[in-house]
């Protein structure tokens, strides 16, 4: 039976997203490269993510993620395709509400996790590390998300 397993049930998948190119791409266009590799990183998500640490010899470190920094997490009851991850939200849809957690550690810098409230829209957390980051930085952060 499954009361003997233990483990993480969700295979991280690291995508690159390099926010210091020196051709200072549009917003649209650096999207566009985003959503490439998402798409080139899930065509390859059956490759557990301890492998890919693994083959590229990455030391692993308690204290921090060993190849990413910032997690963005969808959790999606039912997909089988990253085109079935965009919700159908209206404009004004989708909001947000700040709430502050006594967390002690933060496994990531940065970290928004969404999930379908079952209403049609999205609810989430947000969190930071707040060795690097203020609320008030955090605040920013979430609006900066909202905007676009």
């Amino acid at each position: 039976g499954l009361e003997h397993l233990v483990g993480y049930f969700a295979n991280e998948v690291a995508i690159v997203a390099d926010f210091a190119q020196s051709e200072h791409p549009s917003f649209n266009n650096f999207l566009g490269k985003v959503r490439r590799n998402v798409l080139d990183a899930m065509a390859n998500a059956d490759v557990a993510f301890h492998h890919v640490c693994e083959a590229l010899n990455v030391q692993r470190d308690a204290s921090q993620t060993s190849i990413f920094q910032a997690m963005f997490a969808l959790q999606e009851q039912e997909w089988h395709s990253v085109e079935d991850l965009s919700p159908s939200l209206g404009e004004d849809e989708l909001t947000f509400n700040l709430k502050q957690y006594n967390h002690n550690t933060s496994k990531f810098e940065v970290h928004l996790q969404l999930r379908h409230d079952g209403k049609g829209g999205l609810e989430g957390d947000f969190h930071v590390a707040t060795d690097l980051f203020t609320k008030e930085t955090g605040e920013r952060l979430v609006e900066a998300y909202i905007l676009l």
